[in-house]
């Protein structure tokens, strides 16, 4: 385990893309490449430290514990260093006096959870085979989250006044805002007009295999100023660059390649002022006054089932399956995807890098039920060695069911699976852009499934907060799933806990343990996340939200469907088609 003391960085006029550069090339071993992240850091191997009550053994009694409460800043800890997590950390960081900050995360290498990228030279995990990649390895990789989108009008704000009461328009405003300074500085960049695309279905069958509609387009005059502006950026040299740029410079505690055990982790002390001790691998992490959830799936929920703040761990409980139900669910439903990367090479007359030549970079994938997305990371992040030696690097995202199909353990994929898949995607890709079969020829491929991938339903109270709180056991959750499942969602949960626990007030109340989870239609469409949701449909999903605390927080009866949401056209619908007689309905609650 590597400690990252972020209080220690000092201010550099060093770039990000020069900080991934250092970094890029100081990893010639697992641990160099964790120290190298930023020229200022200071990084030292977890056990030697002790101060604070992070690492070591810790107070030795509850009584120490009780006394070293007076006249310091609360800790808190974070487990899950990636949007959410690291963006909750650097607000309550901004107030060092009132809060001493770590951040447990398990990431290898570097933070950033599904922001997460893999850079030339990174090496492999101990005890395993190096598969000695001579091309992927030359190129920058986004492991999951492949893009980050803003939608703004011009007239929007984030300093409108808080009696405001549309909060979707205030949050999109917000991240908007984050996502400027972050292109200001460096660490993102629009993607090019015409580079971002969605291969669709072709009208008529004389139209080919597929059709481009452009998601971005050359600015005109034409398009009104109140309209909806949606834009779509990537990170510079990597989307995990948005992950350090929320740990650079901030004045909080980061620490890397820790597991905090599921099993008993996390134990609650009920008499004592520090409420919360961690431990992992027979360690003691620390002693802290607060603890934040900033992550999801089985082990998040494991973590709180054994504590006393029963509230959150049934939020917690997890589904996983490809779709949520029409009606929401009782459980957060995480789907999963397959995210295949392969080299082929750039001077195939019938390959991939022909059918879909420059200004192209990525897509997402409408015309074959197998595939979500498509993206050239070689493009994305151009690199020399790979453009001298005629090689393209592309990205492939499986659809939801075509996972949910092919399940594998996450961990170690047995590898006649990962022949089996790998081969069914390239076909499927094949099959998209309307090639003969075989003429996608990877000279190298890496098959990865990410597991607990995208939150298909989110969780809404009646007050519309964007995060949980359970005042009693001093406990706070944050992620997407609160807001949005998306880059967005993760960062403006992340902010508004920490601007709860930051309010002048004695003691933070308890938020957002009542409420109801309502599908996101948005992530179901996109697969891979929700991309430009628009505020009337976070609206719709708060007014749901109020309907179903109205009626007990119950599954909605087809009467409730039909007199909710009547000015919905897509709602309308819907109702419609259930109003219809269906003898394969299924209505019970155990088959949702």
């Amino acid at each position: 385990m590597i400690l990252f003391q972020s209080r220690r960085w000092n201010r550099s006029a060093t770039t990000a893309s020069l900080a991934v550069l250092v970094a890029m090339l100081h990893c010639s071993t697992q641990r160099a490449g964790v120290a190298a992240l930023n020229l200022n850091m200071m990084a030292k191997p977890y056990a030697s430290i002790s101060s604070q009550g992070i690492g070591g053994n810790g107070p030795s009694s509850t009584a120490d514990i009780n006394q070293q409460q007076q006249g310091r800043p609360q800790r808190v800890a974070i487990i899950g260093g990636g949007v959410a997590g690291l963006s909750c950390a650097q607000q309550l960081s901004r107030t060092p006096s009132e809060f001493d900050v770590t951040v447990f995360d398990t990431g290898r290498l570097r933070p950033g959870g599904r922001l997460s990228s893999r850079l030339p030279g990174d090496g492999i995990k101990e005890g395993q085979e190096d598969p000695g990649y001579q091309y992927l390895n030359q190129c920058i990789l986004d492991h999951a989250a492949q893009i980050i989108s803003t939608t703004t009008t011009e007239t929007e704000d984030a300093d409108d006044d808080e009696n405001d009461d549309d909060t979707s328009n205030h949050r999109m405003a917000a991240f908007a805002q984050q996502v400027q300074q972050w292109e200001q500085e460096g660490v993102v960049q629009e993607f090019p007009p015409n580079s971002l695309c969605n291969i669709a279905k072709p009208r008529s069958e004389t139209d080919g295999a597929f059709r481009f509609r452009p998601l971005l387009k050359a600015a005109t005059t034409t398009t009104p100023a109140s309209s909806p502006q949606t834009k779509y950026y990537h990170g510079v040299q990597g989307n995990g660059n948005i992950a350090l740029a929320l740990a650079r410079n901030a004045n909080f505690n980061l620490v890397q390649d820790v597991w905090v055990s599921p099993s008993n982790g996390a134990r609650y002390m009920e008499k004592s002022q520090q409420k919360w001790k961690l431990q992992a691998a027979g360690q003691v992490l620390g002693y802290f006054d607060q603890l934040i959830i900033a992550h999801n799936g089985k082990c998040a929920d494991r973590l709180m089932s054994q504590t006393p703040a029963k509230a959150v761990h049934q939020l917690l409980r997890v589904n996983f399956a490809s779709s949520a139900p029409s009606w929401g669910g009782h459980k957060m439903t995480l789907n999963s995807i397959y995210s295949l990367t392969i080299a082929v090479s750039s001077n195939s007359k019938t390959g991939i890098s022909q059918t879909l030549p420059p200004p192209f970079i990525a897509g997402f994938v409408q015309n074959q039920t197998n595939l979500r997305f498509l993206t050239c990371a070689s493009r994305k992040y151009p690199s020399d060695t790979l453009q001298r030696d005629k090689i393209e690097v592309w990205t492939i995202l499986s659809s939801p069911t075509f996972a949910k199909q092919h399940k594998a353990p996450q961990e170690f994929i047995p590898p006649e699976k990962a022949a089996e898949v790998t081969h069914l995607l390239v076909t499927a890709l094949e099959e998209s852009l309307g090639l003969e079969s075989g003429a996608i020829d990877p000279l190298e491929s890496r098959l990865q499934l990410w597991g607990a991938a995208v939150p298909l339903n989110t969780w809404q109270t009646s007050r519309g907060e964007g995060f949980l709180y359970d005042a009693e056991h001093h406990v706070g959750v944050c992620g997407d799933w609160l807001v949005e499942s998306s880059v967005a969602g993760a960062w403006t949960s992340g902010q508004e806990l920490a601007h709860h626990l930051q309010q002048p007030i004695t003691k933070p109340t308890t938020v957002g343990l009542e409420g109801c989870f309502v599908r996101s239609e948005a992530a179901h469409r996109g697969g891979i996340a929700s991309f430009g949701e628009s505020p009337q449909a976070a609206a719709a999903a708060s007014a749901a939200a109020r309907q179903r605390k109205e009626n007990g927080n119950q599954k909605p009866s087809r009467s409730n469907n039909n007199n909710r949401n009547t000015n919905n056209n897509n709602n309308n619908r819907k109702r419609r088609n259930q109003n219809q007689p269906n003898k394969n309905r299924v209505t019970s609650k155990a088959s949702q």
